[in-house]
């Protein structure tokens, strides 16, 4: 301070302050008078912090308006016990500052803060303000230890819980407050220990009153025979009275071990957002595949039920979904009317098969895992090469909507599931050529004197620019290929094998062998009700029992279609309205036999 007056000093020995100014000098003088005595004695802020709190300054909450710090006297015992005795050194500096005094008393030396002013004033006010909540925890903790000890130390007079436990237990941490508290002649450990303890008594009470009200519905579960909702039960009274390790309520622990040794679920796969309509496993078992109304289908680790990828790519649910024979593709279809091909190890999308008008309810692969059959709501299934996607043939056969479809363990043919009541079989020994390669199916479909052209097309202008009717000798030339070549004579094998046997039968045959007769019977008459004109078709009804009808077929309807093992054989047999129909929609090499399969029947066909 008088170092400060000495350089605001004027000559006439006066020194001339504005009031706020005054303020300001005497802080920057209690400030410059506590650095000089930080710098001389070594040590920091905190320790000034350490030195001050909480044994020469307290903060006294009903001074003034907000409260304010007040001083305090202290022993050199007291200030300098234990790992504070290297504060006597800074206690002696602000001695020389004149911020604190000493005085020997019998007892010994006692420092106290030169004048309560410098505790309202930086830095020493600051330190106080900063602690000032503290001070007020560590007076009322005090309190309430003596009270609890005049009473006897009985439970009712332990204060404590909650978070103003928290806060006593954090006091007592404190590196200021902690010791002192604990020098003050009051066991206040003691207190907040017996605190603790009645927190955690009536805690557990209500834990285990959470606890038991599970027993009872668990041990029911069982009797129910769901053991997965025992253990469910049984869980959630553990988890939510927080004793897992049931050293609270025991007897959780009958009907949570009967429930885990009664069931039988592996993993519960639940990422999906709405019901998962289809599942499977991949051949090795490793994998599995889920299908979903949110659009998606999923692929886990069986192991582990860890997922490792979604595929997103349909816009409708997913209804069908299977694995590849050599669990590295899967097929999946959807209410988008489309299937889809997937890498079954990244998720990658690989092809989208688009052709149904209807949601796809069935998908799979061909034993060889080269073709995949789908089956729709559009009365459809269709076959599909799996490597490229693209669309193979149509078995085109029920009036109504396909849910199931699967081949037969040699891949030669179909079985699908229809909502007509109807599962038919088909042939389709030959399409399992059509996925060798588009070249070779050509070849080898025109094998056999299929290639050579008839006088009428050696005539037609259209195909007039081929240099020779044999289409077959050219096809092998234009592949580089003779034709014993061993693959092309194994496609030809293929394509040209004859199929089913029932493929051949006629109307009246397949009527007699499946017992069509009586059923048909019950058909109206021939008297055009059944949405066909006589302008359309020609009807003949045979005795009254089977009236068989031959449709007129648009030429554009062969498109795609010329494999007959896609329509069982030479003709369709469809249940329309109680009639059986021939339908002559087939290749022109079966043609002869449509004709000769209607005129038995003595049905005229318009070609």
């Amino acid at each position: 301070m008088q170092r400060l007056v000495s350089k605001h000093r004027a000559q006439d020995g006066r020194i001339n302050l504005q009031p706020k100014d005054a303020a300001k000098f005497v802080e920057r003088a209690v400030a410059d008078a506590t650095a000089e005595a930080l710098a001389r004695a070594g040590m920091t802020a905190g320790d000034l912090r350490r030195l001050i709190i909480p044994r020469l300054a307290t903060w006294d909450p009903q001074a003034g308006a907000e409260g304010a710090a007040k001083w305090q006297v202290a022993s050199a015992a007291d200030l300098f016990d234990g790992d504070l005795a290297a504060l006597a050194k800074l206690a002696d500096a602000l001695v020389d500052q004149r911020l604190l005094t000493l005085t020997m008393t019998e007892s010994g030396a006692v420092y106290e803060v030169a004048h309560e002013a410098l505790l309202r004033v930086a830095p020493l006010g600051d330190l106080v303000f900063e602690r000032r909540e503290n001070f007020e925890q560590a007076r009322v903790l005090k309190i309430e230890a003596r009270d609890w000890f005049a009473a006897g130390q009985i439970e009712s007079r332990l204060g404590r819980s909650g978070d103003r436990l928290k806060d006593a237990d954090a006091l007592l941490l404190d590196e200021d407050f902690g010791n002192d508290l604990k020098r003050s002649g009051q066991d206040i450990q003691a207190y907040v220990d017996a605190c603790k303890n009645n927190e955690r008594t009536q805690l557990d009470k209500q834990r285990r009153i959470i606890g038991r009200a599970f027993v009872k519905p668990a041990l029911a579960a069982l009797e129910d025979g769901l053991s997965e909702h025992a253990l469910r039960l049984a869980a959630a009274g553990a988890l939510l009275a927080e004793d897992a390790g049931l050293d609270l309520v025991p007897e959780l622990w009958s009907p949570m071990a009967k429930a885990i040794t009664m069931i039988r679920t592996g993993h519960v796969f639940k990422w999906h957002e709405k019901a998962v309509y289809v599942t499977a496993f991949s051949p090795d078992g490793k994998r599995v595949v889920t299908g979903s109304g949110d659009n998606t289908a999923r692929l886990w680790d069986a192991s582990t039920g860890a997922e490792i990828a979604v595929l997103n790519a349909h816009a409708g649910g997913i209804h069908a979904a299977s694995f590849s024979p050599d669990g590295k593709c899967v097929v999946t279809g959807s209410d988008d009317n489309t299937a889809r091909l997937w890498d079954a190890s990244t998720g990658a999308e690989i092809a989208v098969l688009n052709a149904h008008t209807g949601g796809i309810h069935a998908a799979s692969f061909s034993p060889d895992g080269k073709r995949v059959v789908t089956g729709s709501s559009d009365n459809t299934a269709r076959l599909w090469d799996a490597s490229t996607g693209a669309g193979i043939a149509v078995l085109n056969a029920h009036t109504g909507g396909i849910h199931a479809a699967s081949f037969s363990p040699d891949g030669k043919r179909v079985v699908t599931g229809s909502g007509d009541y109807t599962a038919k079989i088909f042939d389709v020994s030959r399409s399992e050529a059509i996925t060798r390669g588009r070249a070779h199916v050509l070849t080898a479909a025109l094998a056999h004197g299929i290639g050579s052209r008839t006088d009428p097309e050696r005539a037609d202008l259209l195909m007039d620019g081929l240099p020779d009717d044999d289409m077959f000798g050219l096809a092998l030339a234009k592949i580089g290929l003779t034709a014993d070549d061993p693959e092309l004579q194994e496609v030809i094998a293929a394509l040209h094998a004859p199929l089913h046997p029932n493929c051949y039968l006629s109307p009246t045959q397949m009527a007699e062998t499946f017992g069509l007769g009586d059923e048909a019977s019950s058909a109206e008459g021939a008297d055009g009700d059944d949405g066909v004109s006589s302008t359309d078709a020609a009807e003949r009804d045979l005795g009254g029992q089977n009236a068989f009808q031959a449709e007129r077929v648009n030429a554009d309807d062969l498109v795609g279609q010329t494999y007959v093992e896609t329509h069982q054989g030479v003709a369709i047999f469809q249940l329309r309205d109680g009639r059986y129909h021939v339908v002559s929609n087939f290749a022109v090499s079966t043609l002869d036999a449509a004709l000769a399969a209607a005129e038995a029947i003595g049905v005229a066909v318009e070609t």
